[in-house]
């Protein structure tokens, strides 16, 4: 009996959803023509828009039938009609560019100071050479005051030697003969004329024989003849002769790199030491300075 009443129920329930299916569907209605006013004579026509549709399909029992499908027909567009263009695109604007940066001002740059150079260190004079044997008298003297004479001629080589001289003054100079003698150790006996101007010294060996010396002449006789005939640079440093030659006494020593020569003045007679920068035993010509000489103060 339970399992009847189920089914009529379950009948009941199916004719009862199909009774509640609706189907609803377009209408076509068609409008009638109407005349559009033209020059051409053509009669338009105007379709009607079609309704959307709605299905209802049926759901089980209990439930409330819900539509599940909407169809739209978009409207068309009426026959004639000219579609909307688009408006044109905007021109875009030219990008701006940014300002060019004000150029940041250089640093100044900071002028460095100068380094301070150390001020010049006087060297300390050294004193004359170290030798085995020393010079004596006045020669010594001047050895020992003047260090920096004493490093350019160097030691002595030879003990001084006293001679006999000549000496006979000119306009710019000296002229010195020495008759060497023949002991003398180191030094030849060959005659020497000995010329001095301005601070140059140069030897000149001379013939020993015909010389014709005269004690009351003003111009050059004997041995100064011949230089003054024969070296014509000496004749040109010394210039014209001032007075008669005039004998006298000298003394000679030599150095490693110069000759000491001990004579007094004419006229006056100062003992003078002149100190020559050159061996005149071996060489000819060189610098000379002259000093007074103290051991006879």
């Amino acid at each position: 009996m339970t399992r009847i009443c189920k089914l009529l129920i379950l009948l009941t329930l199916l004719g009862f959803a199909s009774a509640c299916s609706v189907s609803v569907r377009p209408v076509d209605d068609e409008a009638t023509p109407t005349a559009t006013a033209g020059t051409s004579g053509r009669v338009g026509s105007v379709r009607s828009t079609p309704v959307a549709s709605v299905t209802v399909t049926p759901q089980p029992s209990g439930d409330t039938p819900v539509a599940t499908e909407v169809s739209e027909t978009p409207t068309p567009t009426t026959a004639g009609e000219v579609p909307t263009l688009p408006p044109p695109p905007t021109a875009r604007p030219m990008p701006t560019m940014p300002p060019n940066p004000a150029p940041s001002p250089s640093p100044t740059p900071t002028a460095r100071p100068e380094p301070t150079a150390p001020p010049p260190v006087t060297p300390t004079p050294a004193g004359p050479p170290v030798c085995a044997e020393l010079p004596v008298r006045g020669f010594g003297l001047v050895w020992h005051d003047q260090p920096a004479v004493a490093r350019q001629i160097g030691c002595p080589v030879e003990r001084e030697v006293g001679v006999a001289a000549r000496v006979q003054p000119y306009m710019h100079g000296l002229m010195v003969w020495l008759d060497i003698p023949h002991w003398a150790p180191g030094v030849d006996s060959v005659p020497w004329v000995i010329t001095l101007a301005g601070n140059h010294a140069a030897r000149h060996r001379v013939p020993d024989v015909g010389q014709d010396w005269n004690p009351e002449a003003a111009a050059p006789t004997g041995a100064f003849a011949w230089v003054w005939e024969n070296v014509y640079t000496d004749r040109e440093r010394l210039g014209e002769a001032t007075a008669a030659y005039w004998a006298t006494d000298a003394a000679l020593q030599r150095f490693e790199r110069g000759t000491m020569l001990w004579l007094r003045e004419p006229g006056s007679g100062v003992p003078t030491i002149y100190v020559i920068e050159a061996d005149l035993a071996v060489s000819a010509y060189g610098v000379f300075q002259s000093f007074v000489d103290r051991s006879f103060s």
